[in-house]
């Protein structure tokens, strides 16, 4: 006995291509295969899921090494108020965490709609 018909708007009548290089194609296949999918069923899961990783723009290496020294430091106040130690003051605490914000904003994707993380 063969399935009920589809609604007219649940039919997939409709194609999408893209080009794509041998290796990708192998790999578009093998991670179908690992999800028993076909790799048209899963490119369209992919392409209709709600996460989509943004392309990313060139970022400023002169933003992102200062972004990364001062999470260091941050880092080490962390480790030092977990072992009981006496932290820093206050104010040394907030420019550092001032400073993290300025970093990120010069990092800020456009298309990032949730903005920066709150510190």
């Amino acid at each position: 006995m063969a399935r009920p018909p589809k609604e007219p708007d649940q039919r997939r009548t409709g194609w999408i291509a893209f080009r794509a290089s041998p290796a990708e194609i192998i790999s578009i296949h093998g991670k179908a295969s690992l999800m028993e999918l076909s790799a048209s069923a899963f490119a369209r899961q992919r392409a209709l899921s709600e996460f989509v990783m943004p392309r990313r723009r060139s970022t400023d290496p002169q933003a992102v090494a200062t972004l990364i020294g001062l999470a260091n430091n941050m880092n080490q106040i962390a480790r030092h108020a977990n072992t009981g130690r006496d932290l820093p003051h206050d104010r040394i605490i907030q420019h550092l965490i001032s400073q993290i914000h300025i970093e990120l904003d010069r990092l800020h994707d456009p298309f990032d709609q949730h903005g920066r993380p709150d510190l």
